[in-house]
Parts: C-alpha cells; sequence; structure tokens
C-alpha cells in the first residue's frame, strides 16, 4: 500500500474540520511554502536582538535596528517582506518551529518528508 502524500493527508484533515470547503492541493502547498519561508526570516530576525513577545506574538526589536536589519538584508527577497512582520502576530511560532527548525529530527532515512510529525489538527489556532 503506497503511503498518502502530506498535502493529501492535510486535505483530508482539513475537509473532516471544515466540511465544504475542499481546497485543492496547490492551494495547500503555497500556504505551506509561504509559512515554511515566513519562519526562515523569524528565525533570522530571532537570531539578531530581536525577540518573540510571548503575549502579544509580535517580533520586538527598537525601531531603528528593523530599519538597520531591513538595510543589511535588502538582496533577500524573503527578507524584504519584514516590515509587515512588525505588526503582524505569529502565534503559531512555537508550531512553526517545532516542524521547520534545523534541529529537527528527520526521519530514519534522513529526508523530512513533511510527514506525520505528531502534531494534532486541534493544536493550531485559527488567524485571521
Amino acid at each position: 500500500m503506497a503511503s498518502i502524500c502530506w498535502v493529501d493527508r492535510v486535505i483530508t484533515m482539513f475537509n473532516a474540520r471544515v466540511p465544504g470547503k475542499n481546497p485543492n492541493p496547490t492551494a495547500i502547498h503555497r500556504k505551506y511554502m509561504m509559512m515554511r519561508r515566513e519562519h526562515g526570516v523569524i528565525r533570522m530576525l530571532l537570531q539578531d536582538e530581536f525577540r518573540l513577545d510571548e503575549e502579544s506574538h509580535l517580533i520586538v526589536g527598537e525601531d531603528w535596528f528593523w530599519v538597520a536589519w531591513m538595510q543589511a538584508h535588502l538582496n533577500n527577497p524573503h527578507a524584504r517582506k519584514t516590515a509587515s512582520f512588525k505588526t503582524k502576530p505569529f502565534p503559531n511560532y512555537a508550531l512553526m518551529d517545532q516542524l521547520w527548525s534545523p534541529q529537527r529530527n528527520l526521519d530514519d532515512e534522513g529526508d523530512d518528508d513533511g510527514g506525520d510529525d505528531g502534531v494534532e489538527v486541534g493544536e493550531i489556532e485559527e488567524v485571521d
């Protein structure tokens, strides 16, 4: 029996939780990749004098440091979008970090197939 692709598992879980919406695999994969890129930029920010406020889930730093950081990372296409990160909450950052942290355990074959990571559907908070 062939294993089900992670996108198919996400669609199945989504349809069980929100019947009738039926997202297509392309939309789910696009959202996954966007969140993965955001996680990478957030990790870069948190390594450079910024911090994640536990209460508001905002990335916090001095205004002058935001400007300096953005100037220093102008050539990174994903880092250019960080201006919105100043006011955008990331309530699921801890979950994102579990999924995509470089220290994350890989499966026995050494590849990250996006498989079951022990994350339950109910653990994900809804955001606007």
